[in-house]
């Protein structure tokens, strides 16, 4: 669940950063920064939209437009299972060079991002107010009433609003790391040893608490009967503290953790890298297939018990089946529209 918050705090660092450079250097160069993001991305997405629509035609017939447009996480008719998150982050890209444009006139890009980060919890939180039977409810109980559970996915989940605030903690990293004054304040905690071991920790007790929420087991509830103040708590603000606090671990890393970094950043991984999107576009038939070939049934209630071993095995399967659609679509069709993108951005 927390994956995806993951992957808006990195998007968002990554052009953020692009884009805070460019703004610093000389001026944005929106139009370049457009037509990338569309030919890094149509193409691709097209392809993936058609074939999961042959596997539900009428989902096609209502739902094609509002996905084509991005619109789809507003209505709970998405056609591609994860599409919803692209859409977000196509929302979010859609302003991000006016954003870093604001960012950049206020002379202060980290007190603003500070300042949008505020507004975005307090965005989440105003929507689980308005919307109380979100923290009324234990979140076992909104699994097992759907009209609730969609009104809960609608208004905390997919929605933008209850997202951007992961997709801001992002850019906020990014004003971080470029602005001399806090990177010098980062080295410092970093060389004082006690002081960073105590934040690191407390970090790590807030992200693990984060996970707390959601709680699908009814016999936690049990044990700690639902107080309606705490759930609204967890509800509204427990991606924003895990954000945050694996924001601050990032920060305080700087430097202790190099051997992980050239391992990460080894020439091993690059290739992995360049399949990121079309695996995240077809991970899910991967993972269907999977368990299909593992489990040898597709009678769900006849699965008594799933046990590690099965885990593991359809990991590995699902890894093999999505790496091996994922490298023709990427060198055949992804490489080359981002490359004409390339050649458009220079015309």
């Amino acid at each position: 669940d927390k994956a995806v918050d993951i992957f808006f705090m990195i998007s968002a660092y990554l052009l953020g950063k692009s884009l805070l450079r460019q703004a610093s250097e000389q001026h944005i160069r929106i139009r370049t920064f457009y037509i990338n993001r569309v030919f890094r991305i149509y193409p691709l997405f097209l392809l993936a939209l058609l074939i999961f629509s042959l596997g539900s035609w009428h989902l096609f017939e209502r739902d094609f437009w509002f996905n084509l447009i991005f619109v789809d996480n507003f209505m709970h008719n998405t056609i591609i299972p994860v599409g919803w998150s692209l859409s977000v982050e196509m929302q979010c890209y859609l302003l991000l060079p006016f954003v870093i444009i604001l960012a950049n006139k206020t002379n202060s890009p980290v007190l603003f991002f500070s300042a949008l980060l505020v507004f975005a919890i307090a965005l989440r939180a105003y929507m689980a107010l308005q919307n109380p039977e979100v923290y009324q409810i234990p979140f076992y109980a909104i699994l097992l009433n759907p009209e609730i559970d969609y009104q809960y996915m609608d208004v905390m989940y997919y929605s933008t609003p209850s997202r951007v605030a992961s997709f801001v903690v992002g850019l906020l990293w990014a004003s971080i790391v470029l602005h001399p004054r806090y990177r010098h304040v980062c080295n410092y905690l970093v060389k004082n040893k006690n002081l960073a071991s105590m934040l690191a920790g407390i970090c790590g007790i807030l992200i693990l608490i984060s996970f707390y929420f959601p709680v699908y087991d009814q016999l936690t509830w049990e044990r700690w009967p639902l107080l309606q103040e705490l759930n609204f708590v967890f509800v509204s603000f427990h991606r924003f503290i895990f954000s945050l606090a694996l924001l601050a671990l990032i920060l305080l890393s700087n430097g202790k953790l190099s051997l992980t970094n050239r391992f990460l950043s080894s020439r091993f991984f690059r290739p992995f890298s360049k399949l990121a999107f079309p695996i995240y576009l077809f991970h899910f038939p991967a993972l269907v297939i999977a368990w299909l070939l593992v489990l040898q049934t597709t009678k769900i209630k006849t699965i008594v018990a799933i046990t590690p071993l099965q885990t593991g095995m359809a990991a590995v399967i699902a890894m093999v089946i999505v790496v091996w659609i994922s490298l023709p679509l990427h060198y055949l069709l992804e490489k080359k529209f981002i490359n004409l993108g390339r050649k458009l951005c220079r015309s």
